[in-house]
């Protein structure tokens, strides 16, 4: 007759329950400029992607950490912070737009606001 040990498996539980129930937040990035832009993030194991134009970019990651990025087009740059978990702390998708004046945000991906220039 075997003996199943309960005590692992009582002590793993809380931890799969709290992966289970972790937080999410979705980064939406959509360039509207009619050529390619650059993104470059910090989050690990890090974003390097060209951002077409009309086609939505997206990624997703832990909602406790904050996500540094910058654009690069035709030699400009515009720093922003793509999630900071304070300010944005609530939202589970996080819209931002490309334009030829800069970067916007958004929480509803209707009403957008010019948070950034290129520099």
């Amino acid at each position: 007759m075997s003996t199943i040990n309960y005590v692992p498996v009582l002590l793993l539980l809380p931890l799969l329950f709290g992966l289970c129930n972790a937080s999410f937040v979705t980064i939406h990035i959509l360039n509207i400029l009619s050529d390619d832009v650059l993104l470059f993030c910090t989050s690990q194991p890090g974003i390097n992607a060209h951002l077409h134009p009309q086609n939505p970019f997206y990624w997703s990651f832990p909602a406790e950490t904050s996500e540094n990025c910058f654009t690069d087009w035709h030699e400009l740059r515009a720093p922003f912070s793509a999630y900071d978990s304070h300010y944005d702390q609530g939202h589970p998708n996080i819209y931002w737009m490309v334009k030829q004046d800069g970067l916007y945000h958004s929480w509803d991906n209707k009403s957008f606001v010019k948070k950034v220039g290129w520099n």
